[in-house]
């Protein structure tokens, strides 16, 4: 994701341990769209002709579910300090990789005979990037929401995040009834109580934000297991309503389960204490990731690519493949990112130049 996504409100170094957290998060998303968005849901049946194919499936799906969860706790982790140019940052990083492909693979492989308007309104009006549209918002409430924190006690924010956990677990992802309320996860409203849930952690350490690295990831790791596990052993003994409603609602961003192992997955990672210039450069151009593979014109190739790697191998090697696959396409997108950078440097500074460097008023308005 963006570096406006996870900066700290003070020009500390990056911390590398986290930096490394959001490359793993990107990897996460091209694996949930690369497994469940590219191949569907698997049917009952499948699990009776193909057991292992599987349960592979369900339990890489279930790990990679935390993906966005984590993204914006490390947003709350943080803190946001919402600025013009972190705006400004997002929406050009956006619409570069928007146009720039569009552009360059018009006349590829038939695209130009495609329904070129319909996909340049989809670049444009973003409905094919949700996130985009919904961390904006949260970027634009942050001020509102770090004021609400500074002003808190440390018992009024832990009573607003009990009522408000409680609202959404029960009202929004059990019994469904507020389900419009917060989109399955895929709303403002859910990033608003997982940064406030994050900026709470951080701030007021409670005693488990102590676990070791290990048993951290071992709690995330068991909240990946037996939710997973449990829908098998749901789905060996018989599909009935217990099951179809706990395949529902199991692979859900909303789920405490998933909600809980990407926090664990933030705590472990910060506890972990490196520095890699490396690590820290491939992070910034993260998001890239998500831009470059869902592009209207590059996310039929990724999927067709997905498809025939499936159907065509099988065990160790189909895994070995797609997961080279992957890493190909965010290799691909970070290179890509860098031609973004190179661009974007010299126009921020030229738009949003620093304190006391002499660029006025008048040569602005010029």
């Amino acid at each position: 994701m963006p570096a406006l996504l996870f900066s700290a409100p003070s020009r500390a170094p990056r911390q590398s341990n986290l930096e490394l957290l959001r490359i793993v998060a990107m990897l996460l998303v091209l694996v949930l769209h690369a497994d469940y968005h590219t191949l569907g849901a698997y049917e009952p049946a499948e699990f009776h002709s193909q057991p292992v194919p599987t349960a592979t499936r369900l339990l890489v799906e279930q790990g990679a579910l935390v993906c966005v969860n984590v993204f914006v706790l490390l947003s709350g982790w943080f803190g946001i300090r919402a600025r013009a140019r972190g705006v400004a940052s997002l929406l050009f990083q956006y619409y570069f990789f928007g146009l720039l492909l569009f552009l360059a693979l018009l006349g590829v492989d038939g695209h130009a005979d495609g329904d070129v308007w319909g996909v340049l309104l989809s670049v444009l009006n973003m409905n094919r990037f949700w996130f985009v549209p919904a961390y904006l918002l949260l970027y634009l409430l942050a001020p509102a929401l770090n004021a609400f924190v500074a002003q808190s006690s440390r018992r009024r924010l832990g009573r607003f995040l009990a009522v408000y956990y409680a609202l959404l677990f029960v009202g929004g992802w059990m019994l469904d009834g507020a389900a419009g309320l917060f989109h399955d996860g895929y709303s403002p409203l859910a990033f608003v109580g997982l940064y406030l849930l994050a900026r709470y952690v951080h701030l007021y350490v409670p005693a488990w934000r102590h676990l070791r690295a290990r048993h951290a990831f071992l709690a995330a790791t068991l909240l990946v297991v037996l939710p997973a596990t449990a829908e098998l052993w749901l789905l060996r003994l018989a599909p009935g309503d217990v099951y179809f409603w706990w395949r529902q609602h199991n692979l859900s961003y909303l789920a405490p389960h998933v909600v809980a192992c990407a926090l664990f997955l933030v705590l472990g990672f910060a506890r972990l204490r490196f520095t890699s210039p490396a690590v820290n450069r491939v992070a910034m151009s993260a998001f890239a990731v998500y831009l470059l593979h869902l592009h209207p014109y590059v996310e039929p190739c990724f999927q067709q690519v997905v498809r025939q790697v499936y159907q065509s191998f099988s065990g160790p090697l189909c895994l070995l493949l797609l997961a080279l696959f992957l890493l190909g396409v965010f290799a691909a997108a970070v290179a890509l990112d860098q031609l973004r950078l190179r661009c974007w440097r010299p126009l921020s500074r030229r738009l949003f130049p620093p304190a006391g460097t002499g660029v006025g008023r008048s040569e602005r308005k010029a």
